[in-house]
C-alpha cells in the first residue's frame, strides 16, 4: 500500500491508500489532482494538516494557549474561595468574613492605610457585597497597596469563576 498526502496550500489536505498492486496513480485521478500528491516515505506518521515545504513534511505548530477571560463580576463567596485558593487570606479568617462579615487581617492592612472616612466605607462595603467587581475601586486599593498584582488580581477573578 501507497499512501499519498493530498497538499493544498502548504498543507496536507488528506491521505489517500492505494494499493501497490493496483493501477497507477495517474489512471485513478485527474491530472490536476494527482499533481496535488506527495508519496510519504513508508512507515512516515504525516497527519491531515501537517505542513509541506516541497523538501519535507513538518507536524503544525501546537495552538497558541487561548487567555482565559477575566470574567467581570464573582460573588463574594467565589471571592472569599478564590482568596483562600491564591493563599491570600487563611481558610479560617474566609470563615469569619462569610459568617459575620469581618475583614481579613491582610485586606483590613489596605484599608487601613486610607483616610478613615474612606477605610468605614470601605470596610463596610467589603463586609456586605454581594457581587465583586473586578473593576471595583477596592480591588484598585488591593493593588495599589500590593496585596496582589493586576496579573494576580485577574488569575483569582478567572479561579473565582470556576468555584
Amino acid at each position: 500500500m501507497t499512501v499519498y498526502a493530498r497538499v493544498a496550500g502548504g498543507l496536507v489536505a488528506e491521505l489517500v491508500e492505494i494499493e501497490a498492486e493496483g493501477p497507477p496513480l495517474a489512471e485513478l485521478f485527474h491530472p490536476d489532482f494527482v499533481a496535488t500528491m506527495v508519496a510519504l516515505p513508508e512507515g512516515s506518521e504525516v497527519a491531515e494538516g501537517w505542513t509541506w515545504d516541497g523538501e519535507a513534511f513538518a507536524p503544525p505548530p501546537p495552538p497558541e494557549p487561548v487567555a482565559p477571560v477575566v470574567p467581570a463580576t464573582i460573588s463574594r463567596r467565589q471571592m472569599l474561595l478564590a482568596l483562600v485558593a491564591g493563599e491570600v487570606i487563611t481558610a479560617a479568617e474566609a470563615w469569619e468574613a462569610a459568617t459575620v462579615g469581618a475583614v481579613p487581617a491582610a485586606i483590613d492592612a489596605v484599608f487601613a492605610a486610607l483616610p478613615d472616612a474612606d477605610a468605614l466605607a470601605a470596610r463596610i462595603t467589603f463586609a456586605t457585597m454581594i457581587e465583586v467587581e473586578r473593576a471595583h475601586p477596592l480591588i484598585g486599593a488591593m493593588i495599589a497597596a500590593e496585596l496582589v498584582t493586576e496579573a494576580e488580581a485577574d488569575s483569582l477573578f478567572v479561579l473565582a469563576a470556576t468555584l
